[in-house]
């Protein structure tokens, strides 16, 4: 899981690289045409001014004629027309698509000459230059045809459109990774609950032996008791049995109960109670269970003979756990 997280963000982190990338060459490249085009419009201005000195107006009007330039006009210090080769322009008067142009014509006063930023004119991108003629402001302009921006347009659109579409591939990558993700924690939990399923399925084989053997101590015990009850006896052996009797079966459910305990606890850690426990009285327990089992028939016939240490003392368990353990050795054995 980890190797495909880090090749997700490892896409992620390469495609917003070649973004950022495209982006970079996008905008040097929009800067660089700029910077060119108004390179270019101003020398058409510096053009128009030098023909203007040489031949007067009617140079100006052949460059509009030849479709150098769209508008060539005059302005003076006020910013009012002087002229313009475009005859719907009125003369005289402040001009209010100029307005716009304040920055470079003050610039164009200053410097000599200043351009300004593209326009489109119709179905056309322009773009206005300006080229001082005196000290008293009198400015040349040049509304200059500058077809390389449609190009530009077409680049923006496709640069566009690229970011778009890599955010969408981005936002795609991320959706599959974690659809993937999904998917494989549904299959663990599958997976999960078969291996929980087994294990219920082994605990419940087990438990079905666990309690097979109270049941049959259970059995043996009464079976042991009708016998006794056939041979008849004194009253006081009668009850003396009657208890023994009663005690076993006591002892026996109470095994069962802590089977069934077991089995109810299986989703928990098993829990051990653990306490002082005499060995010997835990074998002789087991040993007594598995006699009663024999004499009736649910062992084979044999004989448990105990050799016991009695200075073997006590140790530290869960006396429950260990009499099972024993008893299913032997039987198993």
């Amino acid at each position: 899981m980890r190797k495909g997280f880090r090749a997700v963000l490892l896409s992620l982190i390469l495609l917003l690289f070649v973004d950022s990338f495209a982006s970079v060459l996008y905008v040097g490249a929009r800067t660089l045409v700029e910077d060119a085009v108004r390179s270019s419009t101003t020398n058409v201005a510096a053009t128009a001014a030098a023909l203007l000195r040489l031949s007067g107006r009617k140079a100006l009007e052949d460059l509009v004629r030849d479709g150098v330039a769209d508008e060539v006009f005059l302005v003076d210090g006020a910013d009012r027309i002087l002229y313009s080769s475009d005859p719907a322009v009125a003369v005289g008067r402040k001009r209010e698509v100029l307005l716009t142009d304040r920055a470079e014509m003050e610039e164009a006063r200053k410097n000599g000459r200043a351009a300004g930023y593209p326009f489109r004119g119709g179905e056309r991108y322009l773009q206005r230059s300006y080229v001082s003629l005196d000290e008293e402001g009198t400015l040349l302009g040049v509304s200059a045809p500058v077809p390389v921006f449609s190009e530009l347009d077409r680049l923006e659109r496709i640069y566009w459109i690229w970011l778009v579409l890599s955010a969408a591939l981005a936002l795609g990558i991320a959706w599959l990774y974690f659809r993937a993700l999904r998917m494989i924690e549904r299959e663990r939990e599958r997976a999960e609950q078969g291996r929980r399923y087994e294990t219920i399925s082994r605990m419940a084989a087990t438990v079905a032996h666990e309690i097979r053997n109270p049941l049959n101590i259970i059995s043996a015990t009464i079976e042991l008791r009708r016998k006794r009850m056939k041979r008849g006896g004194d009253a006081e052996n009668s009850r003396r049995e009657e208890e023994e009797v009663l005690a076993d079966l006591a002892e026996e459910v109470a095994r069962l109960e802590g089977v069934v305990r077991d089995f109810l606890d299986l989703t928990r850690e098993m829990q051990l109670v653990f306490s002082q426990v005499d060995v010997n009285s835990v074998v002789e327990e087991v040993v007594a269970g598995l006699r009663k089992r024999m004499k009736i028939g649910h062992l084979p016939r044999c004989s448990i003979e105990l050799n016991l240490k009695r200075e073997a003392g006590e140790m530290e368990g869960d006396e429950r756990r260990l009499f099972q353990m024993l008893s299913n050795l032997i039987i198993n054995g």
